[in-house]
């Protein structure tokens, strides 16, 4: 039973216990038996089938469906669905129904009337079907991913649903899941196997495979007929011992122990002709393709093998044919054998008295079984036939020479048509008269062939040219455009090529013309030039592009013009230009770090000695009032190192989950009292309970920074908006700004209406020590503290300006679940701060670590100074005795901190540790948060502070 149906103990509560305890053993029994169904079922049908039966056996599911979300296509389908009013869906896209809804959230929902409407209400789903009383929709889920849902719904009055038949799909979903993903796979498998047995089967060629101690693993189809082993007996034999001929099993042997040792092989990946044995004992000649295969810790090898026995009978009965025609022929080729062309002769009804060996190979016979015989004879289309009967009469009556240019002759044995260039000369008797004719024909077909290709190609180069992404021209060198692609004049925003034809190119196009100078004369120089300029385009913007060209010359080496191919690469630049300009942010962080370390432990120490300068002095001594001045100083100077972590990112950080408009609202009075009576504040919050994960002081820093950097920007008055906002960030504008990652972000921006800002300033703005303002009126460190806190706290910062029009500064901040944070524990009441327990202080700073020993002896302390940490672990082995408390600074030479905690503490268990450290450290805090539970005190500290803290570690707190 869900906790919200629970009622109070009643007498019966022993009954109630025994029903539990029944229903969670028929909960546990439906689990197994839905792994038992996906054992059993042979495909998901059979499986969804159980799955409602075993449901139904829990609770009503008459009616019950299956939804699965396919990822790839972006479509629901429901392969199972049962319903007494609704037929299946067919799969469609993501609606608004409750499947999708249970889908988008990745919630159980049980779906009333009531909650339904109200869902309508809100326009996060909406009624697919006829209406049911109560709809229950639970997701299905396997390795974190969501793969559909699984749903039951009622239409009867007197059958409801409650928490209790929602827990019940809820329990059973995960199996579910498991068992559709299962099944799913197994099908997967099988279709492959399927389809790899089916293609292996159907190949001509046999496939086999080896292990790689030789033995057969695998036999197909066509292996059975070539070597007569069917696949039962050959598989696991030795292949050696199976289809290698005793001559060639040593050799076998060899190459495949080479193989294993060296990884080579003379006759891997090739195709080689050898003899193999058949199982009736005869060898018969192959060809033998033999390819390794990798599979994770082993061997595997696969060969293809050809049965050349029918080829090599052909091969030996052609050279036989050969061999017997030319010696019939011998006489007749040494007159017209030599001649590649047709070479005929007929008479006059058409049958042929002499023919070559070229005639006879276009009509598919013998240069015998032709002679004597007519074309009719050989070629089926009389059409074809009848018209060279005609056309050699004609020649033969006009006793006259003809040539036909082009004339196509069917090969009648494979019905191939080839073009020939015939010329037919009379032959004329003793008596005057033409009887026969002779032709000779050549055949032109490659020619046709190739003129044909040259069109194609010619076509296919135009398309390439007008379909290419990147602009093609060629021009003159006097500067005019000769041809264009549409990608050029698109580039520079003309509507057509022909606008672009009628511009000159040194003047309309280059921004420099001398640059055009340039470029051509490398082209003549070098035969290529390959540079970046900038060009104009038609609206006068100004574009940057990367052009390749080479000058074009005639077949007697007088240039015709130049040809270029033009790439935009503008977009690239002012990529590469941000991206330089995020690595100068860093490397100026890291020097600002690295000086915010080293001046922490200075200030430590120039803190502590004045405190104690002031308190022996007392506040009647004349020079009481300078040690305060230089106390002052000292805290500004720590001020300023915190502004130089919080801009390199070094600073630690506390972060909770908060609601940014709860934070902007709270702030606003005082943001009020800052900027003054004579500029307006409007606040515009719209991310409602939209949350984020930072440091509440640090944010409210970014938002006060960000406010009094506008308010400077308006010396004479204006308007000041705060505006808050959900915001999803697309990969569009990931690419647009480099270096965002896409997501959902709650987004802060500070807009106001003073003097903007130019470009030069933007990408300056947030440096450290650069400032806008007069000598004197800033440090240069607010801008540079808010990028620092943004960056750290896993966000981005954009400032979008133009002079004399205001600026508007956008801090995105990656949007989290809202959730209460930890209500912290009450403090103890204040005790001593001082005590008597044993402290080994580490510290490499020699000023710090005698700070510390003069504060905490005057505290009644024992202490065990160390230098490094190598120092502290002898003096702790010294020691003997056990030691209270560990302070130590994280970053020492030899061994840091935290080793040196560690070493402790595996030698005394419990022992209490607090680190000191001016910034950051992998060691206790990763990305700037600190670790749970780990004691932290920020260089630079006052004594006080570090006895607090001391004492606060001491007594149990962190």
């Amino acid at each position: 039973m869900s906790p919200s149906r629970r009622r109070p103990p009643a007498r019966g509560g022993s009954k109630t216990e025994a029903t539990e305890r029944a229903q969670a053993a028929q909960l546990q029994t439906a689990t197994y038996r839905i792994s038992e169904a996906a054992n059993a079922a042979e495909d998901l049908s059979e499986l969804f089938r159980a799955i409602h039966d075993i449901i139904s056996g829990l609770m009503p599911a008459k009616n019950l469906y299956v939804a699965l979300y396919d990822a790839d296509t972006g479509r629901l389908s429901f392969p199972y669905w049962i319903d007494e009013h609704d037929p299946p869906p067919a799969p469609h896209k993501l609606e608004r129904g409750l499947t999708e809804y249970v889908l988008r959230t990745g919630q159980p929902l049980l779906a009333t009337p009531e909650v339904h409407e109200e869902l309508g209400r809100r326009g996060e789903a909406e009624l697919v079907g006829a209406p049911s009383l109560d709809w229950i929709g639970v997701p299905l889920k396997a390795h974190d991913r969501t793969i559909g849902v699984l749903v039951a719904q009622t239409y009867t009055e007197g059958i409801r649903f409650g928490e209790r038949e929602k827990d019940i799909l809820q329990f059973v979903s995960t199996q579910v899941a498991m068992a559709i993903e299962r099944k799913r796979a197994e099908e997967a498998v099988r279709a492959s196997e399927a389809r790899l047995k089916a293609l292996l089967d159907s190949a001509l060629d046999a496939c086999v495979t080896m292990d790689e101690t030789g033995r057969i693993t695998s036999w197909s189809a066509a292996a059975e007929t070539v070597f007569g082993w069917p696949a039962s007996e050959a598989i696991g034999r030795s292949l050696a011992a199976t289809i290698i001929p005793p001559q060639h099993r040593e050799g076998h042997a060899r190459g495949l122990a080479r193989f294993l040792e060296t990884g080579e092989g003379p006759i891997l990946r090739q195709r080689i002709e050898i003899t193999a044995l058949h199982r009736d004992g005869r060898e018969f000649p192959v060809e033998l393709t033999v390819t390794p295969i990798r599979l994770s810790d082993h061997w595997l090898f696969g060969a293809f093998v050809r049965d050349l026995t029918e080829e090599k009978h052909a091969e030996q009965e052609l050279q036989r044919e050969v061999g017997e025609r030319e010696a019939a022929e011998r006489l007749l080729r040494q007159v017209i054998d030599a001649d590649p062309s047709l070479v005929f002769v007929k008479d006059r009804d058409g049958r042929f008295v002499l023919v070559n060996k070229a005639v006879a190979d276009i009509y598919g016979t013998t240069v015998e079984a032709q002679v004597g015989k007519t074309d009719a004879d050989f070629n089926p289309n009389k059409e074809e036939v009848d018209h060279f009967l005609r056309d050699d009469r004609a020649v033969m009556d006009s006793r006259r020479p003809k040539v036909v240019t082009e004339e196509p002759v069917t090969n009648p044995a494979t019905g191939t048509t080839r073009w020939f260039l015939t010329v037919k000369v009379p032959l004329l008797s003793p008596d005057g008269q033409a009887r026969r004719v002779l032709g000779v024909a050549t055949d032109i077909t490659e020619r046709k062939r190739a003129e044909e290709a040259l069109r194609r190609s010619e076509a296919s180069y135009r398309g390439l040219v007008e379909h290419a992404a990147y602009g093609i021209y060629r021009a003159t060198g006097d500067g005019k455009f000769v041809m264009v692609n549409p990608a050029l004049f698109t580039m520079l925003g003309y509507g057509s090529a022909d606008d672009l034809l009628k511009i000159d190119i040194a003047r309309d196009v280059y921004v420099d013309p001398a640059a055009r100078v340039r470029i051509l004369a490398r082209c003549e120089q070098f035969g290529s030039a390959i540079e970046e300029v900038a060009w104009k385009r038609r609206d006068g913007s100004v574009i940057t592009v990367r052009l390749n060209g080479r000058p074009v010359r005639a077949p007697d080496g007088t240039l015709e013009c130049f040809e270029f191919i033009v790439d935009d690469v503008t977009e690239q630049r002012a990529l590469e230009e941000r991206l330089r300009q995020t690595q100068k942010m860093e490397a100026v962080g890291r020097l600002a770090g690295g000086i915010a370390h080293d001046f922490n432990n200075l200030l430590t120490a120039i803190l502590g000695s004045v405190d104690f300068l002031r308190r022996a002095l007392g506040p009647e001594h004349p020079e009481h009032a300078e040690t305060e001045e230089i106390q002052k100083a000292a805290v500004r100077a720590a001020d300023l190192t915190r502004q130089l972590l919080a801009f390199s990112r070094q600073q630690v950080l506390a972060p909770k989950v908060l609601e940014l408009d709860a934070l902007v609202t709270n702030l606003e009075k005082m943001l009020r009292r800052l900027i003054g009576e004579d500029v307006e504040l409007r606040f515009a919050p719209k991310a409602s309970r939209a949350a984020v994960r930072a440091d509440p002081g640090q944010l409210e820093q970014v938002i006060v920074n960000l406010v009094v950097n506008a308010r400077d920007a308006m010396p004479r008055g204006g308007k000041l908006t705060i505006e808050t906002a959900r915001v999803d960030l697309d990969a569009a504008y990931a690419w647009e700004h480099g270096t965002v990652e896409p997501g959902r972000y709650v987004m802060l921006a500070v807009t106001d209406t003073g003097v903007g800002i130019d470009r030069a300033a933007q990408a300056r703005l947030f440096e450290p020590f650069f400032t806008t303002k007069e000598f004197g009126k800033g440090t240069g460190l607010g801008l540079a503290t808010v990028y620092g806190i943004v960056k750290q706290s896993g966000g981005y910062i954009w400032v979008y300006s133009e002079p004399g029009r205001g600026a508007t500064f956008r801090v995105y901040l990656p949007r989290v679940e809202l959730a209460g944070e930890p209500v912290a524990a009450p403090q103890p009441p204040a005790r001593a701060l001082g005590g008597t327990e044993t402290i080994l202080l580490a510290e490499d700073e020699a000023a710090v670590r005698n700070l510390a020993r003069r504060v905490l002896e005057k505290q009644g302390y024992k202490l065990l100074l160390a230098a490094t940490g190598r120092d502290g672990v002898r003096l702790a082995e010294q020691h003997g005795g056990p030691i209270d408390l560990l302070v130590t600074d994280v970053v020492m030479p030899e061994m840091g901190g935290r080793e040196l905690a560690q070493r402790l503490t595996t030698r005394q268990p419990g022992l209490k540790v607090l680190y000191l450290s001016g910034y950051t450290d992998d060691a206790i805090v990763h990305h700037g948060v600190l670790d749970a539970g780990v004691a932290f005190l920020q260089k630079p500290f006052k004594p006080d502070e570090l006895v607090r803290k001391i004492r606060e570690v001491l007594d149990g707190g962190a």
